[in-house]
């Protein structure tokens, strides 16, 4: 009743960028808000709370309660259930901060006290995003100039022109439109177009800066020190990194990159276009399917110090096994590929997984 309430009260005001322990969100619905909403970006800042449930400091999770409800019996059952504390090894131990471990209310308050950093992160960005598009790339510009001066005096002298005239042009403009292809269109230095965005799920959030370095080890700094001045938390240095767009960001269990958009591809009208440029990529990470075969027993590997310490799998009897029939071990199987296979499903490289399979 007690989760009912609150999810009653709290639910329709979280912020869009909340994915974690809410109604029909997930890590899949977060990733797909990351690949249509951080498209472009040039610094991503991967933000790690330490030990963030277990920290949350309980006056101001009721400072926070307080702003809403204004029943103060209902307030001293929360209490209730923060002080509770927890039973281990038949001890007891009391809870002086966070979330208590195993309750149902425990995901909908810590997202009313992440809500804060949602709510910050909005202000944020609407102070530092400007400009409505980037600026036209001076060097694009110059070479797409030159481009249509070919073709304008190509169409105006078409008739006065011999054919090894007109060969030459053509070949010329030809040439030129290639060349434009390997250009970007948009200047990625403007300093009049920045952006910011950010997505959370629980206590793992991603922000994605359209700006400078500087811009971006300036929005970590202001992160952290919101974190622990109104949240009483503290951010992992050693795992809050600030990553270039098209290296690869951990979040969520991906790797999360920008592509570089050289691929060009055939409209329906003939045209020829860029795709991909500057969109969102997915990857599994190598080593999380190779983890999962050792966590398995299925795999070992030896290392071949003749050829240079190579890697030599070898796969490995999985014995505990012998006792099921047939059609236990092959629902044993498939329960772990599928399991696999559907958490990375998003991925623009998920075909590497049949190397796991």
């Amino acid at each position: 009743m007690v989760r009912l309430i609150l999810e009653s009260i709290y639910e329709p005001t979280f912020s869009d960028c909340s994915h974690g322990f809410r109604i029909n969100k997930s890590c899949h619905t977060t990733l797909k808000y990351v690949q249509k909403y951080f498209t472009g970006t040039k610094w991503f800042v991967e933000g790690d709370i330490k030990g963030c449930f277990d920290n949350v400091d309980h006056h101001v999770l009721v400072d926070i309660l307080r702003k809403r409800i204004a029943d103060e019996h209902f307030i001293g059952l929360l209490w209730k259930f923060l002080k509770a504390g927890y039973m281990e090894d038949w001890n007891y131990h009391n809870t002086y901060s966070g979330t208590p471990q195993g309750s149902i209310i425990s995901p909908i308050l810590a997202n009313i006290y992440m809500n804060e950093l949602d709510g910050y992160m909005a202000e944020c960005a609407e102070k530092f995003n400007c400009g409505n598009c980037r600026k036209i790339n001076p060097a694009f510009k110059m070479k797409l100039d030159v481009c249509r001066g070919r073709e304008q005096r190509l169409k105006r002298n078409l008739s006065k022109m011999s054919e090894e005239e007109k060969e030459g042009l053509i070949a010329e403009t030809r040439e030129l439109r290639r060349n434009l292809k390997s250009i970007p269109y948009s200047d990625q230095m403007d300093d009049s177009y920045k952006r910011i965005c950010y997505v959370r799920y629980a206590d793992d959030f991603l922000i994605g800066v359209i700006g400078s370095k500087e811009d971006a080890e300036q929005v970590k700094e202001e992160v952290g020190c919101f974190i622990r001045e109104k949240l009483h938390l503290e951010m992992s240095e050693e795992k809050t990194l600030i990553t270039h767009g098209h290296d690869f960001a951990k979040f969520l269990g991906y790797e999360v990159t920008i592509a570089k958009g050289t691929y060009n591809k055939k409209t329906k009208t003939g045209a020829t276009r860029r795709v991909n440029n500057g969109k969102v990529l997915l990857y599994v990470p190598h080593d999380k399917w190779v983890k999962r075969l050792l966590s398995y027993n299925a795999l070992k590997i030896k290392y071949d110090k003749q050829n240079g310490n190579k890697e030599v799998w070898e796969p490995v009897r999985r014995t505990r096994l012998l006792h099921l029939d047939d059609l236990e071990i092959l629902n044993q199987y498939n329960a772990e590929i599928r399991g696999l296979y559907n958490y990375y499903r998003l991925a623009n490289n998920v075909t590497v997984l049949n190397n796991f399979y």
